[in-house]
């Protein structure tokens, strides 16, 4: 019959390869963590212009400051180090378990195998005379003389020999000793109440708590990450010819602001000196224009919101120094809430381009903290995406040289010239022409289209799924182990091709029929692909990110949309969407939009020829957002006319 028992020394060995597993990894990371934070930073930027640096210090200096969650985790790494060298000490003074010793009679009367009756007996004898208790009076002597007889016993008597000899033990055979690797106290009476306490305690409070935070958090945040009441006032509120003024109403309303930043009296100060400058929009005058007329009008948290973001894409430094957090805290959640305000524009069936396009392009403003020309309010100042450029350098511009845009910047004959007469150094100037290096002026865009190798007609047929596969040319960032010789080989072979005049080119596409993906869950790029974007006013690192958009311009929809993560050299992408049912030709417009920097999207025409009519059935998964409406509603009044709903 086994017999079981709480082995505390194999807990302790079992616990201490457990802490080994967990430490290991964690000493390294703190190790290198520790290296990073003291390691001397250089500045290594593409331009040397005090913006960068100041912001390269600030987020190396954010990154030397811990956060909350970082001390309680190097605590909990220290607690655990801690008990490791306990149980190790524990484990090394502890005395070893007295390890099980066969019981082997011809050792124990010292005796050779095969030993002759007489030679058994002579050493019984021998021995009990030795450690006989009358005769030796020792600790062991006593034990050692049941030893001997037994010994003796096993050897002369047949049926004990039998036992022996079969089971390894003259009694016959043992019961199997199982222990377990938990520690003995466990199972003590003088503990239950204790351990029974810590039972109930984790099934009943720890466990549930941890379970409903963790549901709570997943039930309040959409997949994208947007809290669902931000994302149901999209839903409400984004509609289909929606334009930059009003989706920037729209954003600085989002609960990601509301519920974070509060409203002071300081703030009246700082908007009333924006509104002052007149270098923005007059927000607050118009608010009371609408309230005479008895419109709509903002909240007041919508209109700080409002002339903050207004105010740093004027680049108004010295006034929003005093509530530099709030406008830190309002870029920082751009790029989602503007994901957020695409999804609710091309899902539930709306595929809406207009609010989708100018949903981008204000995270593009955003990253770069200037006014596109898309905003229409404002003064236009992309030009300042440039170091050491000023406003009046771009007035020049436009005035002598009748360039108004970046891109024809910097592709200007005699750029260097005109910023030596403008009174810049030559430092300066290569500041500049480091960043221009590193911006995406040289990107090119080559379209074709793919169908299933299964339609049996020659082209597109009317419904079947066709894929835009767009391929990226980038000379600027060439791919890792690509030389410049390969650039050039690589592009005499493009310059051989045939152009494309914009109508549609199609292929035959090998395998079955492709299901829509859903543009939002793409691919990531590996970290090493990444493009960092240069952003010298935007709080944080940015990554470089590209949507690619099949848009009707004509009825205002969106036909198909990916993102891409990495666009470098040689990049290819691929939109799936379905043809029209109808046979004809159809004008469609390709976007590439950065969500980073202003004046670099690329448009381009695509033609496409359906040449006969199928009756197919629609292959787009719609996404309803009127589940949603009752988790995502405030108790606020005021949030529900914190936007109006009219378009520009």
């Amino acid at each position: 019959m086994a017999e079981g028992h709480y082995d505390d020394s194999a807990f302790t060995y079992f616990a201490l390869s457990v802490l080994v597993v967990i430490l290991i990894p964690s000493t390294f990371y703190y190790i290198n963590l520790w290296k990073e934070v003291n390691a001397i930073h250089k500045y290594t930027g593409y331009d040397k212009s005090a913006k960068s640096k100041a912001k390269a210090e600030r987020i190396q200096k954010a990154a030397r400051k811990p956060t909350s969650w970082g001390i309680f985790n190097f605590v909990l790494y220290v607690l655990t180090f801690l008990l490791f060298v306990f149980l190790l000490k524990h484990a090394s003074d502890s005395t070893p378990a007295a390890e099980t010793v066969q019981f082997d009679p011809y050792q124990i009367l010292e005796i050779d195998v095969g030993a002759t009756p007489e030679e058994i007996k002579k050493s019984y004898r021998k021995l009990s005379l030795m450690y006989h208790p009358d005769k030796n009076p020792s600790e062991d002597a006593a034990q050692r003389y049941i030893q001997i007889a037994k010994a003796y016993e096993t050897l002369t008597d047949e049926a004990i020999r039998e036992k022996w000899e079969k089971y390894g033990n003259p009694d016959g055979p043992q019961g199997l000793s199982v222990g377990i690797a938990l520690p003995s106290f466990l199972v003590d009476t003088k503990n239950s109440t204790l351990v029974l306490f810590f039972y109930i305690l984790f099934l009943v409070v720890v466990f549930p708590t941890v379970a409903i935070c963790y549901w709570n958090r997943q039930k309040e945040t959409a997949p994208n990450q947007v809290l669902k009441k931000t994302m149901y006032l999209f839903y409400q509120s984004v509609t289909e010819n929606m334009r930059f003024k009003k989706i920037m109403e729209i954003l600085s309303a989002s609960f990601e602001y509301t519920d974070n930043l509060p409203i002071r009296k300081t703030d009246e100060i700082v908007l009333k000196k924006l509104q002052a400058d007149g270098h923005i929009p007059d927000v607050i005058d118009e608010q009371k224009a609408a309230a005479k007329k008895k419109k709509k009008v903002l909240a007041p948290f919508v209109i700080k919101h409002l002339m903050l973001f207004y105010g740093y894409f004027s680049r108004e430094e010295s006034i929003l120094a005093a509530v530099e957090q709030d406008v830190e805290h309002l870029i920082k959640h751009v790029h989602q809430l503007v994901m957020g305000i695409v999804e609710i524009s091309v899902g539930g069936g709306r595929r809406w381009l207009t609010p989708a396009v100018e949903a981008i392009q204000i995270s593009q403003m955003a990253t770069q903290a200037v006014w596109g020309p898309s905003a229409r309010i404002g003064e236009d100042n992309s030009f300042l995406q440039l170091p050491h450029l000023t406003e009046e350098i771009q007035a020049k511009l436009a005035k002598k040289n009748k360039i108004y845009d970046i891109l024809s910047f910097i592709n200007m004959p005699k750029r260097t010239e005109f910023l030596k007469g403008e009174g810049l150094e030559e430092s300066q100037i290569t500041d500049i022409d480091n960043v221009i290096a590193h911006l995406p002026y040289d990107i090119t865009m080559n379209l074709r289209c793919e169908v299933d190798e299964d339609d049996e007609s020659v082209g597109i047929t009317g419904g079947s799924i066709t894929t835009l596969i767009a391929r990226f040319d980038r000379p600027s960032l060439l791919p890792k182990g690509m030389t410049q010789e390969d650039l050039e080989k690589e592009t005499a072979k493009e310059q051989q091709k045939p152009k494309s005049d914009g109508s549609t080119q199609f292929t035959k596409k090998k395998g079955g029929s492709e299901k829509f993906e859903d543009p939002f869950k793409v691919k990531i790029a590996k970290e090493e692909e990444l493009v960092e974007a240069y952003a010298p006013y935007f709080p944080g690192r940015k990554n470089e990110l590209w949507w690619l958009i099949i848009g009707d311009e004509r009825t205002n929809r969106v036909v198909g949309l990916t993102r891409i993560t990495s666009l470098r050299h040689n990049t290819e992408a691929k939109v799936p969407f379905q043809a029209p049912p109808k046979p004809g030709v159809y004008d469609y417009t390709v976007y590439l939009l950065s969500d980073s920097y202003v004046g670099f999207d690329i448009k381009k025409p695509l033609k496409l020829t359906v040449t006969k009519e199928v009756a197919v059935k629609p292959v787009l998964q719609e996404e309803e957002y009127e589940d949603e409406a009752e988790d995502g509603k405030d108790d606020r009044s005021d949030s529900e006319e914190s936007v109006g709903s009219d378009d520009d």
